[in-house]
Parts: structure tokens; C-alpha cells; sequence
């Protein structure tokens, strides 16, 4: 069974209440899906308040759930670059029409020059606040921070490149492959360093990160902290290094603890690897998460700050 058939396999057996439509994205909607892959189901809802999303496993696969309410197309171009994976979801299940008919809408839109200059306007604006997190953090003295923000800016610019040049929506290891189509200068990274025979230590060390912060979790289920993520985190690592790529591997780790760290919302960084136990605070910083020098801060906001100029130079 395909993951497309085992998502329509759950929602036979778990609809929620007011379904109105269901989709799935990334890999499996572009049909790139492999062994190590999960299924991403967004679950459209009739009053649905808020956005929530939960990891279950079913038909012997990881399948992420995310429940939303169907949006408007006034919401897609109050946020073009947020709805810019419209462009990629696939349909699952539609049994009225309605997710299709709001689809049409918002493509048509999205794929207009206002639409265009809408999601390229959003993307900007990402950059431009990871710019302002770097330069307070900086001011504040809170290099690994800086450090942090600084990557966040690189990632953005480099999917909206990305978006620009090949209308590609994906998040997965952007500044690496912009990097290696060769039409973009190499920028300092701090994984490089990772090596595949450090795979099975890092990836353990992330997930003894998360159980740490799970224990001090008063969030019952948690989706990011979920030991479900681990999984995921091991099959991708998997992948990577079946391979031989060293350096996707250090930018999906990388990435993996990024948003780990931010679901938390600590400040300041320093601080808070500071307090974590003395292992664990090392994993961290071996996968990426140690104080550069301020120039390597400034050298990335540069990267960054080009990097859109040249994105959006293009016609």
C-alpha cells in the first residue's frame, strides 16, 4: 500500500467531525516518496479553531497529522509565501469539491504577478526579521544565538531562490543544494564538519534532548517532542548516509534541533545549552549549535541579503 492509500486507510478509520477534505504534501505529493519517507496529512475542518497537528503511526508508517480549518483565499494573499505549498498538495480525500474549488482560486492568484510579487514580498520579510533577530542578538551578547538567527536568515534566502529560479516549494536542506547548483557562492555553515560515522551518537543526542525537554514539558501530547520525531529523525539520517551525504546530513540534523530549540521559545540560547546537561549540551554544539565569530554572523546576513537580490532579479 502507497502512503497516499494508507493516509485514505486512516481517515476511513478516524474522520474527525466536519471533515471537509484532506491533502498531502512533499515527497509523497511529488511522488519522490521512498522507504524512509512519512506521509504529511493536512486535514481540512469545519470549525476548526486553530491549526494543531499530532504524530500517529498507522498501516505501519509514521503519518503527521495537521488539522486546520479550510482557508479563505483572502488568507492566501494575506500570506503568499506561508500558502506557497498549495502549489505542491496533493489530494487525498475531497468528497464535496470544496478543497479543489478553493485551490483553483488560490492558485490562480498565487501564479499571478500580484501573487508572484506577494509571495516573493513575504519571503523578504522572513529574511529581513531573521536579519533583526541576529542584530539584537549580537547587541545582547548572545553569540550562539546570533549564530542561530543567522542560519534562519541563510535557510529563508535560500528557499526563496529556490522558489525563484525552479518554483521548487520544499524546506528540506535548501542552502545545500542552492549551493551545489553552483549558482551561488559557497556560505560558512557550521555543520561541515559532521561526519556519517557520527550519525548514530548525534542522533541519539537529539533525542536525549528532546526527552529532556519533554520532562519539563507540562504540555501533555507534544508534537515536536514526541518520541515519534526520533523516528523520523533516524530515518532521514538513514537516508542520508545510505548516500554518502555528509553534508545534507549535517544540515538536516542541524535543522532537526533548530526547530526543537525554537518550539521552545528560549532565550537567551547561550543560556539554555548553558544549563543542559554536560552530553547533551555537547551534541548540540557539535551539530552546529556553537558560538561563531560575529564576522561569520555579518558574512551570513551578507550571503543572505544577495542571495534575494539575485532571486528576485529574475524575471
Amino acid at each position: 500500500m502507497d502512503l497516499v492509500e494508507v493516509g485514505r486507510a486512516y481517515l476511513d478509520a478516524h474522520s474527525p467531525p466536519g471533515f471537509v477534505a484532506s491533502t498531502t504534501g512533499g515527497s509523497v505529493a511529488r511522488g519522490e516518496a521512498d522507504q524512509y519517507s512519512d506521509l504529511d496529512l493536512n486535514i481540512y475542518v469545519d470549525g476548526a479553531q486553530n491549526d494543531h497537528s499530532a504524530n500517529r503511526e498507522f498501516g505501519g508508517e509514521i503519518i503527521q497529522i495537521h488539522v486546520h480549518p479550510l482557508p479563505s483565499v483572502t488568507a492566501v494573499r494575506q500570506s503568499a509565501w506561508g500558502y506557497r505549498f498549495l502549489r505542491e498538495a496533493g489530494i487525498v480525500r475531497d468528497p464535496t469539491g470544496r478543497y479543489e474549488s478553493f485551490a483553483r482560486q488560490a492558485l490562480a492568484w498565487l501564479d499571478s504577478p500580484a501573487g508572484l510579487g506577494a509571495t516573493r514580498a513575504g519571503a523578504l520579510s522572513d529574511v529581513a526579521e531573521r536579519r533583526q533577530w541576529a542584530e539584537r542578538t549580537i547587541a545582547q551578547g548572545d553569540l550562539l544565538g546570533a549564530g542561530m538567527a543567522s542560519i534562519a536568515a541563510v535557510t529563508d534566502a535560500a528557499m526563496l531562490h529556490r522558489f525563484c529560479m525552479s518554483g521548487a516549494v520544499s524546506t528540506r536542506i535548501p542552502i545545500s543544494s542552492v549551493c551545489e547548483s553552483g549558482s551561488l557562492p559557497e556560505v560558512d555553515v557550521p555543520w561541515r564538519h559532521v561526519g556519517p560515522d557520527e550519525t548514530e551518537k548525534l542522533v541519539q543526542g537529539l533525542a536525549a534532548y528532546r526527552r529532556h525537554l519533554a520532562q519539563a514539558s507540562d504540555q501533555g501530547e507534544d508534537f515536536i517532542l514526541d518520541d515519534v520525531q526520533d523516528r523520523m529523525t533516524t530515518q532521514k539520517a538513514t537516508r542520508l548516509v545510505s548516500r554518502g551525504d555528509s553534508v545534507r546530513l549535517g544540515e538536516t540534523l542541524y535543522h532537526e534541533t533548530f526547530w526543537t530549540v525554537i518550539s521552545r521559545g528560549v532565550r537567551p540560547l547561550e543560556e539554555h545549552i548553558g544549563g543542559l546537561p554536560s552530553d547533551i549540551a555537547a551534541v548540540l554544539r557539535r551539530i552546529g549549535f556553537d558560538k561563531p565569530d560575529p564576522r561569520t554572523v555579518l558574512q551570513r546576513l551578507t550571503w543572505a541579503d544577495e542571495t534575494c537580490e539575485a532571486a528576485c532579479s529574475e524575471p
